[in-house]
Order: C-alpha cells, then sequence, then structure tokens
C-alpha cells in the first residue's frame, strides 16, 4: 500500500474518494472522473494489514477479493468503456468498496 501512494503521489495522480485512507500529501478528488482522468482506487477487503517484520506476508486474499466485487467489476468496465475510456466511477455509495459494502 505504502509503495502505490508514494508513486501515485509522485506521479501526480489523485485518489479518488471515498477512500479508506487518507495518505499525506496525496490530492483527494470526489468522483465521477470524466474520460481521460487518471487515479487510485482504494478497496478494503476487511482482512488485518501484514505485520511490520520482513516477513512474507500470510496469504490472506486481500488482492484478489476485490476482483469479484460487483462494484469494482464496473469500474473496471467503465473505465474502458468505448467512447469514454478513462472515466473513473465510484460504484459502492457513500463509502469505499469493502467487503461488506461490494457494491452494484
Amino acid at each position: 500500500n505504502l509503495t502505490s501512494e508514494v508513486l501515485a503521489r509522485s506521479s501526480g495522480v489523485p485518489l479518488l474518494e471515498p477512500s479508506v485512507t487518507a495518505p499525506p500529501g496525496m490530492q483527494m478528488l470526489e468522483g465521477p472522473l470524466p474520460p481521460g482522468s487518471a487515479a487510485m482506487v482504494q478497496f478494503d477487503p476487511q482482512v488485518p494489514l501484514p505485520p511490520e517484520s520482513n516477513r512474507p506476508a500470510p496469504l490472506t486474499g486481500a488482492h484478489e477479493a476485490p476482483r469479484q466485487w460487483e462494484g469494482a467489476i464496473q469500474q473496471v468496465l467503465d473505465h474502458f468503456e468505448l467512447g469514454s475510456e478513462g472515466q473513473v466511477i465510484h460504484h459502492c455509495g457513500a463509502d469505499p468498496c469493502s467487503a461488506s459494502n461490494q457494491g452494484a
């Protein structure tokens, strides 16, 4: 997560709201964002954070789970929609997409 945040901030890519965290120094924008946009989007799989020790983290499914959520799937489809490429639309209501709020 830290590396993704540093890369996005360094590249000038904003964070789409609502977000799970508020990384320091990142511009945060409410969607929807128009075609041609770029944004970092956070999903919350609602699993414990990995330990801070320098060891491989346990497998939690945190990276795979959001790929099955209806809101995340629709967001990807919107982003690649012909004629509207690059739009960023949040499909999980007023809260971030999460294991308990998978969107529609």
